[in-house]
């Protein structure tokens, strides 16, 4: 969706009529780190202009800005390249002609420096044929010292059996809390991301087990000490 503060009165080629701020590929920065993508690679600010006809103008003067009073990050107006330099919470803005993108939210967070299971690394998931899911939580916590990292992002990666690709019913599947194949997550409030080994009865009788890694990373997509965790899960259905 394109959100603008307001409609330019004239239209045509190269004239914006909407601009649109997009989210960023992480769900926080880090504090004292600049913004890069999931790989850690540098980023930045990302809006499009569009004229009257919905098409993309690409030499649209994009400007970007703060606007909070106490600046947690600070950001290149022309670039929108964005350092992170205080925790909390700050909102940044897309500007053009006139026309102002509806604010981005951006949360900055103290860099992890801990990722540790919540539950046991070896067990066992059996399930009997009864009509009804059964799954099993793999949590992973993220910490800065003794204090909870929330809003981080938390890899789930499948590397046992081969060829996993998280889509077939007739598997296992990683889960969110709606019983959706998801295999990333975001760390709630106690810094805890988790995902779940899911068996539907759709799913074929197997004897078998599961590995998976449950990694988080620092910008610069070093893993977080105690990452990857890794998890081993034999699962029997009868």
């Amino acid at each position: 969706m394109i959100a603008v503060a307001a409609c330019s009165e004239t239209s045509g080629p190269g004239v914006a009529s909407a601009i649109q701020l997009f989210p960023l590929e992480v769900p926080s920065l880090v504090k004292g780190y600049p913004l890069t993508d999931t790989l850690g690679r540098p980023d930045s600010l990302h809006a499009v202009a569009y004229d009257s006809h919905g098409n993309p103008i690409a030499s649209a003067p994009i400007r970007y800005f703060v606007i909070d009073t106490f600046k947690k990050i600070q950001v290149d107006s022309i670039r929108g390249t964005v350092m992170a330099v205080d925790t909390g919470s700050s909102r940044v803005i897309a500007e053009v002609g006139g026309l102002q993108a509806q604010p981005l939210p951006i949360t900055v967070v103290l860099a992890p420096d801990s990722a540790f299971a919540l539950d046991s690394t070896t067990d066992s998931l059996t399930y009997t044929f009864n009509g009804r899911d059964t799954a099993k939580a793999l949590r992973i916590a993220v910490t800065h010292a003794t204090f909870a990292v929330p809003s981080y992002r938390v890899e789930y990666q499948v590397t046992y059996p081969p060829g996993f690709t998280n889509t077939d019913s007739s598997l296992v599947l990683v889960v969110n809390a709606s019983n959706q194949p998801s295999l990333v997550d975001t760390t709630d409030a106690t810094g805890t991301g988790t995902r779940s080994l899911l068996i539907t009865p759709r799913t074929d009788t197997i004897t078998d087990s599961v590995a998976l890694t449950v990694a988080a990373f620092l910008p610069d997509h070093t893993p977080v000490r105690g990452s990857p965790v890794h998890y081993l899960i034999h699962v029997k259905i009868r």
